[in-house]
């Protein structure tokens, strides 16, 4: 008893002790967070995430509609261009820096995996379970002159297998848990980049739209199989009925004649596997005609809602599809998927890739983005040129409007309005804010 009361009393001393050197050192350091940090990572630590089953999941994806509008949002995010960019200051533009270290990683993100593919993946892993992630494999490099971990390569994890486990005050994330085959890989948080959707319920796990769009794609899915069975081969109804009759009702038809009559009929008035059933009885010949009223077997208006109400919560303008859409209503459907849906998206994704992985392992003035992808109205930029005309330089209106450098031995200082032949504004001259100088290519 002696003993074991001085082991408890040496324990609980040394937990003491690591517990305020551990402290001590965070605080130090600067990186202390918030107690009620700590509080909400315990408090959703055991908690679990997997709002939808991966049955749920692998399901929505037999959908039609579920799977175009996926598809959709991750072609379009594939296509779309990444860029690196550099932040010098806040009120400043970023300055793209071509072929960054990432952005060639990105092109090709290990040995067996393509650009587009790697986004695409992320694409339905996102729309399907709300979660992304990433793997980053790291090796040592000189940067700047000194040795630094810096991405190799990136290989995409199935997010179904991943799950987030919250940090203590030091780390808001301690690490991710893979689980394949029987075996759970914890991964250091660093290695990974987690992409997720906001959840208001959990900070540390996203929410997939497929929540809200689970109940009308499983209704989409019933009919489609009832519709299915309904002209399944076991569940035909002959279209016709034909009763030979031999003329005397008290008779049936010669059993010979019946045949050969049957025979005819088949062979030379019934269309290819056509159903009809051949009877006889007494009597002349009759046909009744049979068939499925119309409105039983109409599923087009009810799987017509269904498709609306998943498009709506993938933000699939139903325009895109509509087979009675005008080019104009088409292309007004382009616009606003680009510029509702996928840029907001992308918008997202760069942010929480400059998060964690650009800021970590490139430096802190580094930005993940996209180029732009959102339909400019040229007639109105245009005009927005031309009335700056008098405001602005020749260099400025190159910098910000057409992206390019300034025009050599300050040719590009004055504004447009006074940069004509001689120096005299000359009004309605043409201007050419590319080369400098008048249409005709004269400098000032």
């Amino acid at each position: 008893m002696k003993r074991n009361l001085l082991q408890q009393i040496a324990g609980d001393v040394g937990k003491a002790l690591g517990t305020f050197e551990r402290q001590r050192i965070v605080a130090r350091d600067g990186r202390k967070r918030a107690a009620f940090l700590d509080a909400w990572a315990e408090s959703e630590k055991w908690r679990g995430g997997n709002y939808l089953a991966e049955g749920a999941q692998r399901r929505a994806l037999t959908n039609s509609w579920i799977y175009t509008a996926v598809g959709m949002i991750a072609r379009e995010v594939s296509a779309a261009e990444f860029q690196v960019t550099r932040q010098n200051a806040v009120d400043t533009e970023p300055v793209q820096i071509p072929s960054h270290p990432l952005e060639q990683l990105l092109w090709r993100p290990n040995p067996y995996m393509g650009r587009a593919y790697v986004w695409q993946y992320l694409t339905y892993w996102l729309e399907l379970n709300g979660n992304a992630y990433w793997f980053v494999a790291l090796d040592w490099n000189i940067q700047n002159g000194a040795w630094q971990k810096t991405p190799v390569e990136i290989w995409p994890l199935p997010a179904q297998s991943v799950e987030v486990i919250p940090g203590d005050g030091e780390r808001f994330v301690d690490c991710y848990e893979y689980t394949v085959g029987g075996q759970i890989f914890q991964i250091p948080a660093e290695y990974v980049v987690h992409f997720q959707l906001p959840n208001p319920f959990d900070i540390f796990r996203g929410l997939s739209p497929l929540v809200a769009a689970m109940l009308p794609t499983d209704a989409d899915l019933a009919m489609a199989r009832w519709n299915g069975s309904f002209f399944g081969r076991d569940n035909v109804m002959p279209s016709a009925i034909i009763n030979l009759k031999s003329g005397d009702p008290n008779a049936p038809i010669d059993q010979a004649d019946a045949e050969t009559l049957k025979s005819a009929l088949r062979s030379e008035y019934q269309a290819a596997r056509r159903k009809t059933a051949i009877t006889t009885a007494p009597g002349g010949v009759e046909a009744v005609l049979l068939g499925w009223n119309p409105k039983d077997m109409d599923f087009i208006q009810g799987r017509q809602f269904t498709k609306d109400e998943i498009f709506a919560i993938y933000g699939v303008p139903g325009g895109l599809l509509d087979k009675n859409a005008t080019e104009a209503n088409a292309t007004i459907a382009d616009q606003v998927f680009k510029e509702k849906t996928i840029w907001p998206l992308l918008i997202l994704l760069a942010e929480q890739l400059t998060a964690q992985l650009t800021i970590p392992y490139y430096g802190r003035d580094m930005r993940a983005g996209f180029a732009d992808i959102r339909p400019a109205n040229r007639a109105l930029e245009l005009q927005e040129v031309i009335a700056s005309g008098p405001y602005l330089t020749v260099d400025e209106v190159r910098e910000r409007y057409w992206q390019r450098p300034a025009l050599p031995d300050g040719a590009g200082e004055t504004p447009p309005a006074a940069a004509q032949p001689g120096g005299a504004p000359v009004e309605g001259a043409p201007y050419d804010f590319f080369r400098g100088g008048d249409a005709q290519g004269r400098y000032p």
